[in-house]
């Protein structure tokens, strides 16, 4: 790949590098949904400069293709309906990809209302012991703490863990 650096003479002046910093950004905007940090991070690291940064950021969040809380929201509620993950896994993606603590913790609020981090867990619970319970030779206490361990890697806390141990094993 090649980098764009200001005094680049061969891309043209300013409004140029504009330009280019507003397609490179739209492209990886169309690879993938990318947080504000994100995508500023990677209009750095290809040599933009600052103002230039500031301003395709700018741009692409007026345009609603850079929102962290609509990232957040899908993020959340994708990781709990479909990839069976818990909130403490959701908040460390989320933080580690730069979205703010708050829209973080509105996004886990809507995801996880009610019951439904216990339900999720529980879930995925019953699937792990239909799966792998045979293997285990009928060894409860393998069987327990094997299932809390993996249940614990994918962001639950110990207290929907210990609900769903004691609703799958007895």
């Amino acid at each position: 790949m090649i980098t764009v650096r200001e005094g680049d003479a061969r891309g043209g002046g300013p409004a140029n590098l504009d330009q280019k910093a507003r397609s490179y950004a739209l492209r990886l905007l169309a690879m993938s949904d990318r947080t504000v940090k994100e995508l500023e991070s990677k209009l750095r690291r290809k040599g933009f400069p600052e103002d230039v940064v500031g301003e395709v950021l700018a741009e692409m969040m007026s345009l609603g293709y850079l929102d962290d809380e609509k990232l957040a929201a899908r993020f959340a509620e994708n990781g709990a309906e479909r990839r069976g993950i818990g909130p403490h896994r959701i908040r460390a993606e989320l933080s580690r990809r730069g979205v703010p603590g708050s829209i973080i913790e509105q996004a886990l609020r809507r995801a996880f209302e009610g019951e439904r981090e216990s339900e999720v867990a529980l879930a995925l619970a019953r699937t792990w012991l239909e799966r792998l319970g045979m293997s285990l030779g009928g060894n409860e206490g393998v069987a327990r703490r094997r299932l809390y361990g993996f249940l614990a890697r994918r962001g639950f806390s110990s207290e929907v863990i210990e609900r769903a141990l004691r609703k799958v094993l007895g």
